[in-house]
């Protein structure tokens, strides 16, 4: 006998404790299963839910070009070599995606309809086209030739959206800047140097309906710029 407890009730106590514990570890386990059933249950739910999410069916991105549509010049090539430099254009219009502005301060940009090529890009070639057809030229290179050129186009673009300001119709937009230079002298000499910018209505909203507008629009204003060439007999 051992402070006062006999060794048999001793033994006793600890097996009730001994059972205490196993049924407490019984009870924690349960919940702890519980609660990782219940984790599982949330993580399949969640998995689910983004699953239907990514199946979810977007628009199919599409892309378009502006080009101009000029006959070719019956006049015999003549004149100085061109060289077409590549058009500086403003950040805001610098992007494939198609910008719509919709009121003074507002504009948009579409992720899933886009130019096939950089704007800036895109209109150089469009103004060296244009320039080939004209028969002003003996030659019209870019900035890669070997040649060296007697006059030089260069240019801004400032301006190339889908003006929707007004709710009742669509308007194709192109603002650019152009400069003709002679660049045969010691210094070079600005013979032109002017902004031309087109609105042409279109049908719609459509895509296809604007890149009509623009090509027009692009039209228009390289006739207008070629006239101007030819009344400046340089």
């Amino acid at each position: 006998m051992r402070n006062g407890i006999r060794p048999g009730c001793f033994l006793e106590i600890l097996l009730r404790q001994m059972a205490v514990r196993r049924s407490f570890n019984s009870r924690l386990m349960k919940r702890q299963f519980a609660l990782l059933g219940a984790w599982v249950g949330l993580g399949t739910l969640v998995f689910s839910l983004l699953g239907c999410s990514l199946s979810k069916a977007y628009p199919a991105k599409r892309y378009f070009y502006v080009e101009t549509s000029r006959a070719q010049s019956a006049e015999t090539l003549k004149g100085e070599v061109l060289r077409v430099r590549t058009l500086d254009i403003s950040r805001a219009f610098a992007g494939k995606a198609f910008v719509s502005r919709k009121s003074e301060v507002e504009y948009s940009s579409d992720y899933y309809t886009e130019f096939f090529t950089a704007p800036s890009e895109m209109l150089t070639t469009a103004v060296a086209d244009w320039m080939k057809s004209s028969g002003l030229f003996s030659e019209v290179v870019g900035a890669a030739s070997s040649l060296t050129p007697g006059r030089v186009i260069e240019g801004h673009i400032d301006g190339l959206y889908v003006d929707l300001r007004e709710a009742s119709s669509v308007r194709a937009t192109i603002s650019l800047q152009l400069r003709y230079i002679d660049d045969t002298g010691s210094q070079p000499e600005v013979i032109l140097a002017k902004r031309y910018a087109r609105a042409i209505e279109a049908a719609s909203a459509n895509p296809e309906q604007v890149v009509a507008g623009w090509n027009q629009a692009v039209n228009e204003i390289l006739e207008a710029f070629e006239t101007d060439l030819r009344n400046t007999n340089r």
